[in-house]
Formats: structure tokens, sequence, C-alpha cells
């Protein structure tokens, strides 16, 4: 079996349909913008296989805490800790790789995939990231958070 084209459309269905499953979370493909001064949580994950490269999902705090709060199953109102949400958006990253690794380089192909590592930064420096990326999504969650998510080839 050929290796699938990587493209937006299927980063964006693999990344949709597990936010959907794993953290209750609707999403759609629209341009936004950080808000000013928001903390980026960023989360990067290294796989190698048919191709080498980095995966990176970045999100605000609130949706970082969002993301934690629902994917532990935490009552409504309670929050979760910048901890927790750190280890959310790096889990998330794990599970949406593994997903988009599986579909893209296909059964016939085997893949290694890293331990994700996430680290807090400004836009400017999440916009480097970016810039370098082999493909870049955009992504609206819940009608107000953005949601990046990209593959860097090596």
């Amino acid at each position: 079996m050929a290796v699938e084209e990587l493209t937006i459309e299927l980063l964006q269905e693999v990344t949709g349909q597990i936010l959907e499953e794993a953290a209750f979370v609707f999403s759609e493909q629209e341009e936004s913008e950080w808000p000013p001064g928001e903390s980026i949580f960023q989360a990067s994950i290294p796989f190698t296989g048919e191709f080498d490269g980095t995966m990176t999902v970045a999100a605000g705090e609130a949706f970082v805490s969002s993301l934690a709060a629902n994917l532990l199953g935490l009552d409504f109102g309670d929050e979760a800790t910048p901890s927790q949400g750190k280890d959310a958006i790096g889990e998330i990253l794990n599970i949406v790789g593994g997903a988009l690794l599986g579909r893209w380089f296909g059964s016939d192909h085997t893949y290694n995939m890293g331990v994700p590592t996430v680290i807090e930064c400004d836009a400017e420096t999440h916009q480097k990231t970016v810039d370098g990326a082999s493909v870049w999504l955009i992504m609206l969650c819940d009608e107000e958070h953005r949601l990046d998510i990209g593959v860097t080839l090596s």
C-alpha cells in the first residue's frame, strides 16, 4: 500500500476526530489570531518511519486547561492545574500523532514516535515553528479557542 499524501485535509480530519472523541471538543479550520499576551503551550513529538520529522500542537492557556478538564473527566466548574494542562496538550498530541501516522503511512509501514515535550512560549516564538513547518493547520475549537497543529519533515 502506498503512503498517503500528507495534506491539510488529512490533518484536519484526524485532529478533529480525535478532539471530538477523546476530549469532547468540536473544531473547524479557521484563521484566527492569538489573544494579545496569551501564553501558548506548544507540544512537540519526533517521529521516524517512511518519513522523519516532528509533529507540533499549540494552544493557549485557557484551552489547555479546558482540554485537561475534559480528558480527566473533571466536574463542571472544576479547573485543571497548570501541570495537568501541560500533560493534556502533550497527551492529545500523542493520540493525534499515532492516529495521523497510522493513516498517513498506512498499515504496511512501521513508524516510531518519541515522547512529547511541552514548552510555554509567546506568539513570536511559536511563529518560528509555524514558519518552518511542511504542513500547518489553524483550528478554532469550541468556537473560541485557537489550536495549531502541524508537521515539519526533516
